[in-house]
């Protein structure tokens, strides 16, 4: 559709991703990335991400799927990747890249049909097809949740942080837990200066956050996503990371994790660096074109992030 919107040339590639929920916009970086490492003659790619909710909609009597109808809204982001190879793409780039790729990582939990099956599109007794989620979900998310971050702790958690951690397994393993004893976690708010998180409920939202470490600033850009927004689902990591700039937070050097969730279940993670000077930003900037005065410090909503926007990274 996006190709014969824009007449692309017959040598353009082009792949649908679907099915994969709300972080089908994680799993398009990877699938471009891979394709920008292994083709030398490739250059750029443009992942898109939205939302058709007509698909979802469920006019049904189960309150078990009705989820999607209260949650969901309609959302589009679009990404551009380049390929850092020999400054190929940067010598040819219009403006500067904004943020470089540093570790992604997936992690599912397929195989448990439990998880599986606690997010289906099923038929309700009526025949009427929708999203039931089950009351396991939340155990079924935490499981798979714990092994995704072992898997990314590793790389991204400073060293000082890991071997805190490490120190209070070891000595919890030699000495017997008293009763009441809460397993040490990580503090994953160390892991980056800025966080885009599922959108998926304003509670989740913060029983996620605050799981991993995270206070009321880190976890704002995803609560005011989904009060302005809702659930974009493989969008809303993007609004995300756009209500960052629009309220000039991210500076040069500082990382960028972006946490997401699909059915499956699945997790994935992308974490970002800013390469690009902080006057190459838009930080601030209003629907009208002027700066808004030290957005930094502003709170709540900001009125210059647009429901689109896009994005110039570099793999």
């Amino acid at each position: 559709m996006v190709a014969n919107h824009y007449p692309m040339p017959s040598d353009v590639r082009t792949f649908n991703i679907s099915g994969m929920g709300c972080s089908a916009g994680v799993v398009g970086v990877d699938v471009a990335s891979d394709i920008l490492v292994a083709q030398p003659t490739v250059a750029y790619a443009v992942v898109a991400s939205t939302e058709v909710i007509t698909v979802g909609w469920y006019n049904g009597r189960d309150h078990s799927k009705l989820l999607l109808n209260c949650t969901f809204r309609n959302g589009c982001s679009a990404v551009l990747l380049a390929s850092g190879r020999r400054g190929m793409a940067m010598a040819t780039a219009p403006k500067p890249f904004k943020y470089r790729l540093l570790r992604l990582v997936r992690t599912n939990l397929i195989a448990n049909d439990d998880g599986y099956r606690s997010g289906y599109r099923e038929e309700d007794d009526e025949g009427i097809t929708g999203f039931n989620v089950t009351r396991g979900v939340g155990g079924a998310f935490e499981e798979v949740l714990r092994a995704h971050l072992a898997a990314l702790g590793v790389s991204v958690l400073p060293w000082r942080e890991k071997l805190r951690y490490a120190t209070g397994f070891v000595l919890s393993r030699l000495r017997k837990a008293p009763e009441g004893y809460q397993q040490l976690v990580p503090n994953f708010g160390l892991a980056a200066e800025h966080f885009c998180l599922p959108t998926t409920w304003a509670p989740m939202i913060q029983r996620l956050g605050r799981g991993i470490g995270l206070g009321e600033k880190q976890m704002e850009a995803a609560l005011m996503t989904y009060h302005r927004f809702g659930n974009q689902s493989a969008a809303s990591l993007w609004y995300q990371l756009a209500y960052h700039e629009a309220k000039g937070l991210v500076r040069k050097g500082d990382k960028v994790w972006q946490l997401g969730v699909g059915t499956g279940l699945k997790v994935k993670s992308a974490v970002w660096e800013r390469v690009a000077a902080d006057e190459d930003d838009l930080a601030g900037v209003g629907g009208d074109g002027r700066k808004s005065a030290r957005p930094a410090e502003q709170g709540g909503a900001v009125d210059g992030l647009h429901p689109q926007m896009s994005l110039q990274m570099m793999i």
